[in-house]
């Protein structure tokens, strides 16, 4: 009953607390709402012996009883228009105690009344609202005002009657009793900083423990995002390794399609283009570890993605599981369309690779795609063992693998989450023992068209450029020449002969530089010319298999510089040479 009286005064008397109190903090807050709860407990109390006077027909008592009424249910609401907390609270104090010592002083019989105990009750109604300090101070005072009231009761001080010893006795019982309640005040006012000391140092101990679990995190987040940065570096630099050479395999393979009429050398050729197009995804998706990859086919016909990915992945099928493929007709997500292709051939691995050999009619691998509302669903389902929770979670880390050695590189999940998220789409597994299923979610797109057929580019027109090709390998600077033709090609080998053809002849169109050779790289080059031949700049595009430097990356990261990723697509040659002819006035 009690607390719940309690529980309901208190908001009503935060309500009296001024907003500066509120806003220094919840100490104050508690001083504020002890001083009005006080004032009340007091203005109730004095309320009731208001009324006895009344009853007992005490006229002087009872209109100081009304002072004291009044200077108690006033204080709360001048604390509130005022806000001077100290002014108003020590001023109530003052009334009471000096109307009490009125009524103390003038109370005709020779022991304690109400109004001595009462003063008694000051020192710890004063110490819960200012503290011991100037609880002191107040205890003082009323210990002086009682000890006063008992000795203006003596006629003889040498010689007191029996009757005015007993009441100057209870006087000092009336001291006590106050120091009594100073101490009891001074107790809970210790056992309160205590307890705020140890809350304090709990919640610091709680905060530094929170800080710890937060760097330790933060810890192992940058040894892994330093991980993935120096696994960016070299996959960057293999992939630079990789492209060089790649470069002249697929140019010399475009030219060659280009030129033969047979059409069974075409189609063979066709194929082995396609087996190069897909190493350079490959090598951009392993790039992406480190950059997202620039360019993108944003289009991909879902049932000839899953063809491909099945076509090539059947090898490692075919002793492993019966394939069923379930497709919705006209699906097309926003995705390029070879990459998507590389993501299920990895994710149709793993599962292959999940499953025994020779068991191929006891285990069954599923592949379903789907629309779903704005999203294009693909689901690689198997019936093997799953993957254990225990480390679900880090199955998609590049070079986590469970595999015995040589079975697998942990790249798989790895490069088919990036290819996903790369297009803004998820990719999610679910598993348990016998069945696991790995499903990707892509944004769908609306295609109006059946067939995409890409529209033959017309050869080169016949005003010719002149072109400077820089590139420390031969091989590739000849099969870039190759496809080049008809126009003017010179090649250099590297950049210190690029220079020096530039300083005697600088009337090219256009000047195509690797940017990674050795001695004077394609960044020297650049640094050079912005210094000596600045004008030439415009006409440069740097060529790059991979940028594993941070010089390299910065430089590629300049506004207005150009660049090609290596392999260079004859479709991205042709129209760079097109846009050289139109700025230059050349084109038709």
């Amino acid at each position: 009953m009690g607390s719940t009286m309690l529980d309901r005064l208190v908001p009503l008397a935060d309500r009296f607390v001024p907003p500066w109190m509120q806003a220094a903090g919840p100490e104050m807050v508690r001083r504020g709402r002890t001083a009005v709860l006080i004032a009340w407990l007091m203005g109730v109390m004095f309320g009731g012996v208001l009324v006895m006077r009344l009853l007992a027909a005490e006229w002087f008592s009872a209109l100081v009883d009304v002072g004291l009424v009044t200077a108690c249910f006033a204080g709360p609401f001048l604390l509130r228009w005022t806000g001077a907390y100290m002014l108003i609270a020590n001023s109530v104090l003052g009334a009471v105690f000096l109307l009490l010592v009125g009524l103390g002083a003038t109370n005709p019989n020779p022991g304690l009344n109400a109004a001595t105990v009462a003063l008694a009750e000051i020192p710890l109604f004063a110490i819960l609202l200012f503290g011991p300090r100037l609880g002191y101070l107040w205890s003082g005072a009323c210990a002086m005002a009682v000890l006063g009231i008992g000795l203006s009761r003596f006629t003889d001080l040498a010689q007191p009657t029996a009757a005015e010893q007993a009441a100057f006795n209870e006087y000092w019982a009336a001291v006590i009793m106050s120091l009594t309640l100073v101490s009891a005040g001074l107790f809970y006012e210790q056992a309160r900083n205590e307890s705020l000391r140890r809350i304090q140092q709990l919640e610091t101990q709680r905060r530094e423990s929170e800080l710890a679990e937060i760097r330790a995190k933060s810890d192992a987040k940058l040894q892994q995002a330093e991980r993935f940065a120096s696994l960016g570096r070299l996959a960057a630099a293999v992939a630079h390794e990789i492209n060089n050479p790649l470069s002249y395999v697929q140019g010399n393979l475009s030219y060659t399609a280009r030129e033969l009429r047979d059409p069974n050398l075409q189609e063979a050729l066709e194929d082995a283009l396609e087996g190069v197009d897909r190493i350079r995804h490959i090598v951009k998706d392993l790039q992406g570890l480190s950059r997202p990859p620039e360019d993108r086919n944003p289009e991909a016909d879902i049932h000839r993605t899953i063809r491909s990915a099945v076509a090539i992945a059947s090898a490692h099928l075919r002793a492993k599981a019966r394939l069923t493929v379930s497709t919705a007709p006209r699906l097309y997500a926003a995705c390029d369309e070879p990459r998507l292709s590389q993501a299920i051939l990895n994710l149709l691995i793993n599962s292959a690779q999940a499953l025994p050999d020779g068991q191929r009619d006891h285990h069954l691998i599923e592949v379903r795609a789907q629309r779903v509302e704005e999203t294009i669903e693909i689901e690689v389902q198997d019936d093997g063992p799953g993957i254990p929770s225990s480390i679900l979670h880090r199955v998609r880390e590049p070079f986590f693998t469970t595999k015995q050695v040589g079975e697998g590189t942990g790249l798989g999940l790895a490069l088919a989450d990036g290819i996903v998220r790369s297009h803004g789409g998820a990719l999610d597994i679910e598993s348990q023992p016998g069945h696991t299923v790995v499903r990707i979610t892509l944004p769908a797109l609306d295609v109006l068209h059946d067939q995409r057929v890409a529209p033959r580019s017309d050869p080169f027109p016949l005003r010719r450029l002149r072109i400077l090709v820089c590139d420390d390998e031969p091989l590739v600077a000849r099969a870039l020449s190759r496809h080049l033709a008809p126009h003017e090609v010179h090649a250099v080998s590297g950049g210190q002969e690029a220079l020096l053809q530039l300083e005697h002849d600088d009337a090219f169109d256009l000047v195509l530089c690797d940017l990674m050779m050795p001695v004077i790289s394609g960044m020297d080059v650049h640094d050079h010319l912005a210094q000596t031949q600045p004008e030439l700049l415009s006409r440069f595009v740097f060529m790059s298999g991979g940028t594993f430097t941070e010089r390299a990356q910065s430089l590629r990261e300049t506004q207005g510089i150009r660049f090609l990723d290596k392999p260079v697509q004859p479709q991205v040659l042709r129209r760079l040479l097109q846009d050289v002819m139109r700025r230059n006035g050349l084109a038709g």
